[in-house]
């Protein structure tokens, strides 16, 4: 893990805490995945594009992808031709959260009409939806804008004014410097893995690395109106564009940030998660001060523990009380473990009944038991097809997301499916 502090326009304090690549410690200068922490660097990137005038906001998306298509059907095609960048940097392009985690970004490079199949669900700007594909085709139209390739545009338009060494749009060249190597907590243990390969065309969404000095020094950056170190680096103008959320909105989703109030002061704040690798970043610009916690471990379990560290941090820092440590995590891991265990239990005392006891004849416990056990395929039908149906994750991508969970999820639902049947051979006993 690895912390940086931001106060007044410089990072004030960090720490990184265990062991990385090749047994290395773990610095503030250590690169991690960023995840959807990318996102508000994607969106500075763009910002600046923008500043310099090689795009603007509400050029439409179809002017710098032309190839491009959406939708499916002839309304929303005239939809997706409204499509603007500051619609895909707001998460108002009308593309809804069904398509997250999807398979077509993995068509983005090419722009072929292949993304044809992906239907918008409102018009452009009317309603927040968000969606990592927003970010993958702003990657592409910066691209298209520039005629350089995403990474190269990353470090030349962030990378470079704000010095930070550590940022990384190539996942391959992390790897070299020394990303810290992904864990994943498997009921409390933290246990490394190999790497899922995840398509490059959702890097300006969330595959972006970088540490913790470096994010700190985007905050600062941006807590200073756009100035790092005596020089601009973008202006105080656009800074405030930037972290504003849609126009009449007083909270909601900026350009690349969550706008909210938080202990009643207005906060800026990013999280995210990958396979082995968890972020979070939250800035309060009335105090010119932020936090950034980077992780190589990831579950969902955690991210409570994550995100408090990093108030509590914001706490110490203005002076307040963080209040008692509560251990939410290893409760929740605890609790997940006596659920699984349970679920194992519970089938292995199935089990040894089915095989104590013959087949039931009676047709009437034998239509409870058929009722029974259709509830019981449903279930595990409905906890593990339900993200998937929705959010379009698979049952095993859903187990490298959130690791606890998803294994639980799993067992449990293995358990209520092989026990099914075995009600049918073991009612009798009951009835008996």
């Amino acid at each position: 893990m690895a912390v940086a502090v931001v106060q007044d326009g410089e990072v004030a304090y960090t720490v990184g805490i265990g062991e990385g690549h090749a047994g290395n410690p773990i610095t503030a200068d250590t690169p991690f995945m960023i995840s959807s922490l990318s996102k508000a660097v994607t969106a500075l990137a763009a910002m600046k594009l923008a500043d310099s005038g090689v795009l603007a906001l509400d050029d439409r998306l179809v002017d710098h992808l032309p190839d491009l298509r959406l939708g499916t059907t002839p309304r929303q095609r005239a939809w997706a031709s409204e499509i603007t960048l500051r619609h895909l940097l707001h998460h108002r392009s009308g593309l809804g959260v069904a398509t997250s985690f999807t398979d077509p970004p993995r068509d983005l490079p090419g722009c072929d009409p292949c993304l044809g199949h992906v239907p918008l669900s409102t018009r452009p700007g009317t309603t927040f939806g968000y969606t990592n594909l927003n970010y993958g085709l702003l990657g592409r139209a910066m691209e298209a804008a520039t005629g350089r390739p995403f990474a190269d545009l990353l470090y030349r338009r962030v990378g470079q004014p704000l010095e930070a060494s550590a940022l990384f749009a190539e996942r391959s060249r992390a790897e070299r410097e020394g990303l810290a190597p992904p864990h994943r907590y498997l009921f409390g243990l933290p246990v490394r893995f190999a790497p899922m390969n995840l398509h490059e065309s959702a890097t300006p969404a969330g595959l972006l690395a970088a540490s913790a000095r470096d994010l700190g020094r985007v905050g600062a950056m941006l807590l200073g109106g756009g100035r790092f170190q005596d020089r601009e680096v973008l202006p105080a103008a656009a800074v405030d564009t930037l972290l504003a959320p849609w126009p009449r909105y007083e909270t909601g989703y900026a350009m690349g940030w969550g706008v909210g109030f938080w202990e009643g002061e207005r906060i800026l704040r990013h999280g995210g998660m990958l396979p082995g690798y968890s972020a979070f970043m939250a800035l309060l610009p009335d105090r010119r001060m932020g936090v950034v916690v980077l992780a190589n471990v990831n579950s969902a379990i955690a991210l409570p523990a994550r995100n408090q560290l990093a108030y509590d941090i914001l706490q110490v820092a203005t002076g307040a009380d963080p209040g008692p440590v509560i251990p939410v995590e290893r409760l929740a891991r605890f609790s997940v473990l006596l659920l699984t265990l349970g679920a194992l239990g519970w089938l292995a005392h199935h089990a040894r009944r089915w095989w104590r006891q013959g087949r039931p004849t009676s047709v009437q416990w034998t239509v409870r038991a058929v009722g029974l056990a259709s509830l019981q395929i449903a279930a595990p039908l409905l906890l593990i097809g339900g993200p998937t149906t929705y959010y379009g994750v698979s049952p095993l991508r859903m187990v490298g997301f959130q690791p606890d969970l998803g294994a639980a999820a799993l067992v449990l639902s293995a358990a209520l499916l092989a026990d099914a049947p075995l009600q049918l051979w073991t009612k009798r006993g009951d009835r008996a």
